[in-house]
């Protein structure tokens, strides 16, 4: 008996494993967008039953916000994190009309954080900021990440910024 609890039999030119526990296997999902990045994100939240964790260094894309909101007004704990600047301040959208923090760096340079956190299970991070120079105007990319494990690591890493 192996110390897994698990022995081999060998029965003419077979091996039969006997006892022993099979663990679930556990799948975790990554998928990188280069293309029809809203479009990506869009989806993500439409699902999102719980919570929606936002910490974004630019917020100028309306369509992304007006999703927010829809899911604010379906019982969905919304909460958007943002750099305090300039940007946000003249051309960012009214976040007011949501849970949210607006914060520093804490290394004396920009929060430059771009990550949303949907039920604590999925994760959507990469340098597309939800502003519209980076749906119309550059080359962005982002990773959906479908692990819980990573999702709380994030989740602990919202806590921190906001304070």
């Amino acid at each position: 008996m192996g110390k897994d609890n698990f022995h081999i039999n060998k029965t003419e030119d077979q091996f039969v494993i006997k006892g022993g526990v099979v663990k679930e296997k556990v799948t975790f999902i990554n998928n990188p967008h280069f293309e029809d990045i809203q479009n990506q994100i869009l989806a993500i939240l439409d699902g999102a039953q719980v919570s929606i964790w936002v910490a974004i260094a630019w917020f100028t894309n309306q369509v992304l916000f007006d999703k927010l909101l829809e899911k604010a007004a379906e019982g969905v704990s919304v909460h958007v994190a943002i750099f305090d600047d300039g940007i946000n301040k003249k051309h960012g959208v009214d976040i007011s009309q949501v849970q949210h923090s607006k914060i520093k760096g804490s290394k004396q340079g920009l929060m430059h954080n771009k990550f949303c956190i949907v039920d604590n299970q999925i994760v959507i991070t990469g340098s597309y900021n939800w502003s519209t120079n980076a749906e119309t105007r550059n080359d962005e990319n982002i990773t959906v990440q479908h692990d819980p494990k990573s999702a709380t690591k994030y989740s602990v890493e919202f806590r921190r910024l906001i304070g």
